[in-house]
């Protein structure tokens, strides 16, 4: 089973206390824990800003991916080895349209 969200959030210098608002080391920590706690294997993003799109591709999703890899103990495994409650992929972030 795939899990999919739609989110929409805002990249910010500073940190907050709200969800995916927030620099890109807020955005890796708060979707890895999504991923690894309620199973979301695939992020929706709303939004078509040029800008935004490349940190969240280059930067994000790869840490997020790297993140949720080690704590599985999945790195440099794929997805092999995986058991059903960890069955939900790494993140993909792709825009609406």
């Amino acid at each position: 089973m795939r899990r999919l969200l739609n989110i929409g959030g805002q990249l910010t210098p500073r940190a907050s206390d709200r969800l995916l608002v927030g620099p890109p080391e807020q955005w890796v920590e708060q979707l890895a824990a999504l991923t690894l706690e309620h199973g979301v294997s695939g992020y929706i993003l709303m939004g078509d800003d040029p800008g935004t799109l490349a940190v969240l591709g280059q930067e994000v999703a790869p840490a997020v991916r790297e993140l949720v890899a080690a704590e599985r103990g999945t790195a440099g495994h794929g997805t092999a080895g995986r058991g059903t409650a960890a069955a939900p992929a790494p993140v993909s972030l792709r825009p609406r349209g």
